[in-house]
């Protein structure tokens, strides 16, 4: 085939992958603040699409570097061999978005890899080992700081954040001015919860930030390896695409982690993107791709737990436990998110391992 065809193909297939990666982490970065209500879906997306180009910007050049050779050699991941891997990615995460959960798009892509290195034989396994590793263990952490805080400091922190004086529906919502969208402010946020809401928006935008620095090299880094691409416009089109995927397949994985899974007040919301962004930030410096939807949910799962636990021992101590506690975790969400999590990656490398042993038969 020729190779500006295969280039072509290579463009539209990260485009695909981008739009589906917007769906993904756009709930991992502003399903928190949209569940308690700070942020209407619209401006998720709109904050989503500025904040993943900074960070696919600045630090996603390095990403895209270490994605291009770290797993497998470069030489191994050709022009041809960068699209199918990113078709594989990209059907994998429709899946996961037809769902309607947040899947990892750094354990899909690298599950690709995997998939491709096991057909060609130049796996770099020790490498594969450590990261998985660390996926294992940076969402087990998540969850149990998660739920520690739950148990038993979410109290102080509703004394110590919240007021009396606060604001009905979304504090941040898009409107128009003319032909030109505007982010508009709602309600009188002078008080703690004004504050509070700034600052859950701003951890948001935090994680937005993150998962451009990451997601961005999931997107393209196959094709910017062989050279169809620079990387000054591989980051630019990973980020249209990525915004579009924010602004449409987002709405229902924002549903789905932002009020199914669990319900957050803004306190909640707040904590969890502490964690969540504490942990991305700490895999980051340690080099390790680190998946931010997955460390999200876990932080939700245990904050809820936690919350739960507290609400349940409360009810035993003041009524001998007959008293019915809220449902603070939807239990069915969770085991299928774990699912998601665990098939998504599986899929990508058995279906990547099956092409590359046919078109090397």
């Amino acid at each position: 085939m020729n190779a500006t065809v295969i280039a072509g193909v290579g463009v539209l297939a990260a485009v695909f992958v981008g739009v589906n990666i917007g769906g993904s982490s756009t709930a991992a970065a502003f399903g928190p603040s949209v569940g308690s209500e700070v942020l209407t879906k619209a401006a998720a997306g709109a904050l989503m699409t500025v904040f993943v180009l900074l960070g696919g910007w600045t630090v996603g050049r390095n990403v895209i570097h270490t994605l291009n050779q770290g797993i497998v050699p470069s030489r191994t991941l050709t022009l041809t061999a960068g699209v199918v891997v990113l078709v594989f990615v990209g059907l994998s995460l429709v899946l996961a978005n037809w769902l309607g959960i947040p899947a990892s798009t750094s354990e899909t892509t690298v599950g690709a890899i995997v998939g491709l290195g096991v057909a060609t034989g130049t796996l770099r396994v020790w490498k594969v080992a450590e990261i998985t590793a660390w996926w294992v263990i940076s969402p087990l952490a998540a969850l149990l700081a998660a739920g520690a805080l739950g148990r038993y400091c979410y109290p102080w922190f509703e004394r110590r954040l919240v007021g009396s004086d606060g604001v009905d529906g979304p504090v941040f919502r898009i409107e128009r001015d003319g032909w030109r969208p505007r982010l508009a402010l709602q309600g009188d946020l002078r008080g703690r919860r004004g504050v509070l809401a700034g600052v859950t928006v701003l951890m948001g935008c935090y994680m937005a930030f993150s998962a451009g620095a990451s997601n961005v090299a999931n997107a393209v880094a196959p094709i910017v390896g062989e050279g169809s691409l620079t990387i000054g416009p591989a980051v630019l089109l990973a980020t249209v695409a990525i915004g579009v995927g924010a602004l449409t397949v987002a709405r229902r994985t924002l549903e789905v982690l932002g009020n199914d899974l669990a319900k957050l007040p803004l306190v909640a919301a707040l904590v969890v993107e502490v964690v969540a962004a504490s942990a991305i930030t700490v895999l980051s410096i340690l080099g390790i791709p680190a998946s931010l939807a997955i460390t999200t949910i876990c932080s939700i799962i245990g904050l809820n737990w936690g919350r739960r636990r507290r609400r349940e021992q409360r009810a035993v101590a003041t009524d001998g436990g007959t008293s019915e506690t809220e449902e603070l975790l939807d239990t069915g969400t969770t085991w299928r998110s774990i699912g998601v999590w665990i098939a998504t990656p599986t899929l990508s490398a058995a279906a990547t391992y099956a092409a590359f042993t046919v078109l090397l038969a």
